[in-house]
Parts: structure tokens; sequence; C-alpha cells
């Protein structure tokens, strides 16, 4: 089944929502599906998590072969903390269109908060492999590396993502705890500065938030 041409967009610091436009497919989605799965995007957006579940059900009900109903409900699983239901969603999602980075980039954040480094990694290159371009899924793959201490492997993927999108500012955050656990606290400040420009963090509460970017830091090398 060929994928629905799609637009994206971001929410937060990497989690991505999937806004209907037109479908290509030889085989059209259910009308209902889309207007179902477009309706839980809505109430995702607003909040509300359990009412968003249930118009993607009834997507699914109406079309169980629909891609991106899966895929949006995964994104609301794992908001939800339901980890296992989300990876589930993104793993038919992928069964459905292979091509869909997102599911791969996401499914990919579930198994780190899971601490699944090993299938986070899988799903990151995978998505890369498939859009080179893809800056969110470098970000995230360089994260893994730090945890995993491979803090070089890490810093070129964070300045990959960078390079494809230099206002990215978790990627300067995470490339500054690089910095942090390689010993040259230079660069990590500057980055650090960056990140806190991009994201106009007040000058008061600036060593409270390196603070917390330092506590998460792995063992320096």
């Amino acid at each position: 089944m060929q994928s629905a041409q799609s637009q994206w967009r971001v929410i937060g610091l990497g989690i991505l929502f999937f806004v209907i436009t037109s479908a290509t497919a030889a085989a059209q989605p259910s009308p209902s599906a889309k207007a179902y799965t477009n309706r839980g995007n809505s109430l995702h957006a607003q909040g509300q998590l359990s009412g968003a579940i249930a118009d993607y059900d009834t997507a699914i009900a109406f079309d169980p072969d629909y891609a991106p109903a899966y895929y949006n409900r995964g994104n609301v699983r794992k908001e939800a903390g339901d980890f296992d239901g989300a990876i589930a969603d993104y793993s038919r999602a992928i069964e459905l269109d292979p091509r869909l980075v997102e599911a791969y980039n996401n499914r990919g954040n579930t198994h780190k908060a899971l601490r699944n480094y090993d299938a986070a990694m899988s799903d990151y290159s995978r998505a890369i492999t498939l859009n080179p371009r893809f800056a969110l899924a470098y970000n995230n793959r360089g994260a893994v590396w730090l945890v995993k201490g491979a803090t070089d492997r890490a810093m070129a993927d964070f300045d990959a993502a960078l390079k494809l999108k230099p206002k990215y500012a978790a990627a300067y955050a995470n490339r500054a705890m690089a910095w942090w656990v390689k010993g040259d606290e230079a660069r990590a400040e500057r980055d650090f500065a960056e990140f806190a420009r991009l994201q106009q963090i007040p000058r008061q509460s600036l060593d409270a938030t390196r603070k917390q970017i330092k506590q998460q830091l792995p063992i320096k090398e």
C-alpha cells in the first residue's frame, strides 16, 4: 500500500504530529478514517488523550489498513505512558507504510524510554537511511550514542543534526553534554548558551537549567 502524501509538524522537541492533506494510494483510505484521525489529532493537541484514542480506534475500525491512525495512536499511547501499546502501533504503521520515517523515529524514542538502546539505535538508523536529511533522527541517535559511551559518534550525529537544522535547540543541548563529557568546558558553554538563546531561557534560570542538563551526563571518558 502506498503512503498518503502528508505534512508533518514538530511539537516540542521532537514529537511528530500527522496532518492529513491528500492521498495518492491506489486504494484510497476511507473518508471516515481520515476524518476521525484528523479529529483525534485535534483532541491530542488539546491534551484530550482518551478522546483522541477513541477517535483513532474508530478510524481503524473504518479502515484497518490506515497507517496514520496507528501512527498517531502510537504517539498518544507513548505520551500516556503505554510504551508497549505505542510500539505495537508504530510497528503496525511501519508494516503498512515501510517508508514512514517518523514512525521509526518515534518507535526509537519509545525504545529509548524503555532503555532498549540497541532497538532505538536500529530505528533511528533506519529513519536516517530512508531520509538522510531527517535531523531529529540524527539528534536522537546521538543521544543514544552518548548514553552508550560513544561520545565521538554522538558528536558526529549532533553535528549532522545542526548542519541540517541550524536552530535545533535540543541538538545544541545534547552537544553541550558531549563536550562536558569530553572535558571541554568552553565549547560546552558555547553550545549551552546557544541552546538557552534559542529556548529564550531567562537569565535567572540559566544555572538551574545547566545543572539539570549536567545531571543527565553519563560517566566521563
